[in-house]
């Protein structure tokens, strides 16, 4: 996240992930750029 000068900032938070975590593994993987939506492939 990037705060600029000047930026108001409502609220703020921060966590700790507990447990296992999984990469992402949907149909947009390794897109490197915007894409089209594939919703239809549903």
């Amino acid at each position: 996240m990037r705060v600029y000068a000047g930026t108001k900032v409502a609220k703020v938070c921060f966590w700790a992930n507990f447990g296992l975590t999984t990469c992402y593994a949907g149909r947009y993987l390794g897109s490197k750029s915007t894409v089209p939506s594939k919703i239809i492939l549903d």
